[in-house]
């Protein structure tokens, strides 16, 4: 083969995955992997050296949508892109976790590392150099996650089973470490900007809490609330 061959062989396959996704691990879970690219319904991706996606999985059962998005409103997306240099890595290990993460804006970054059965994720981004890091391990946890801005950052880990966990940032500059551990449930909201949230709730404490650093209507700056060691 020769390299215009090699190229041309190259172009093609781009043009399947239309993103820079990586799988490894054992092909267990068939249609939600790359064996069945209707599972993933669009990999908008501006360039390949800027911007990377990467999905490990083992086990049985996964589903993990890794969504980086481009102005679908433009015929050449290499021209009229959303974002640039946005990272997503997903490690799943256990069976059937899911995974559906996007990103839009600059710079963004998500890491997400989920181990043990039918835990699932949802985070969106939207924005610049926003960052999520979460791991989840035991059962059935969830966690919805939303970023809108510049420089936000959650820092989550919940363990145990049955944790629950909605997040919303929306402003820039705000930060949020949290922790949890067995059939908690939290609401995390930031409107604003300097906010920060440090909590680690423990087996046995609230199981049900809410915090709002402002509101959609009533944002607040330079708010912060710490809540365990």
């Amino acid at each position: 083969m020769n390299v215009d061959q090699a190229l041309g062989r190259f172009a093609a396959c781009w043009r399947i995955l239309s993103a820079a996704v990586l799988i490894c691990g054992p092909l267990t879970s068939h249609a939600q992997q790359i064996g069945d690219l209707t599972r993933y319904s669009d990999f908008g991706q501006p360039d390949i050296l800027l911007t990377a996606a990467s999905i490990r999985q083992s086990g049985d059962h996964h589903i993990g949508v890794i969504d980086q998005r481009t102005d679908i409103s433009s015929t050449d997306r290499t021209l009229n892109p959303i974002g640039d240099g946005n990272i997503a890595d997903l490690v799943q290990d256990g069976s059937y976790n899911e995974a559906y993460l996007s990103q839009t804006g600059n710079l963004n970054r998500i890491r997400v590392e989920q181990s043990g059965s039918y835990n699932r994720t949802e985070i969106t981004q939207d924005g610049v150099a926003n960052t999520v890091d979460l791991k989840q391990d035991g059962f059935n946890n969830q966690a919805t996650l939303t970023q809108i801005g510049t420089a936000n950052t959650l820092d989550l880990q919940q363990t145990g089973a049955n944790n629950y966990l909605i997040s919303i940032q929306n402003g820039d500059s705000n930060s949020i470490s949290f922790s949890q551990v067995g059939g908690n449930s939290a609401v995390l909201n930031q409107y604003g900007d300097h906010n920060t949230i440090i909590w680690k709730q423990e087996l046995g404490e609230t199981k049900v809490r809410s915090i709002d650093q402002g509101t959609p209507g009533n944002p607040v700056s330079g708010s912060r609330l710490v809540i365990g060691n």
